[in-house]
């Protein structure tokens, strides 16, 4: 039962950035041309999506790192790699729930008779999972570095 309470969190604030990315992230419109699909710019609006769920996760790190330390009680490496994995979760859920919000695939809805498609919205690069953990431990370790001993 002691579990659940984080597990539930983790999800809870998941599903809450993949709609706050969904939300920010710029979408393409493209163009059917006698059956082809045309898209501009879209190379650009990739790596957006791909930079809005980064900082989304980095702020995500760095606030539950900074909460974290401040209400530091014993023991202190548990409750880190914890959140730590925690915050890894976060963004893995973040990212499958901004998929699954985002338009469907681009032939989907040539399909479907669209003439104006969405491009979806993905993530690219993989490693933009690993923003968050990355600035919760650096942020951790800061705290832990320039924080008075407890007495």
């Amino acid at each position: 039962m002691r579990a659940a309470l984080p597990v539930a969190g983790a999800l809870v604030v998941g599903v809450a950035l993949g709609a706050a990315w969904r939300l920010l992230a710029p979408l393409a419109r493209a163009d059917v041309v006698g059956g082809g699909v045309y898209l501009t710019g879209h190379r650009e609006l990739q790596v957006a999506q791909d930079g809005w769920l980064a900082l989304l996760l980095a702020l995500l790190g760095v606030t539950v790192a900074t909460v974290q330390s401040a209400r530091a009680r014993e023991p202190q490496a548990g409750r880190a790699v914890v959140a730590l994995l925690g915050v890894f979760v976060v963004g893995a859920v973040a990212w499958q729930v901004g998929q699954w919000l985002g338009p469907a695939s681009l032939a989907a809805q040539v399909a479907a008779g669209a003439t104006h498609p969405t491009t979806p919205l993905e993530l690219r690069t993989t490693s933009v999972l690993l923003v968050g953990p990355l600035l919760f431990a650096v942020t951790r370790c800061l705290g832990a570095l320039f924080s008075s001993p407890a007495r």
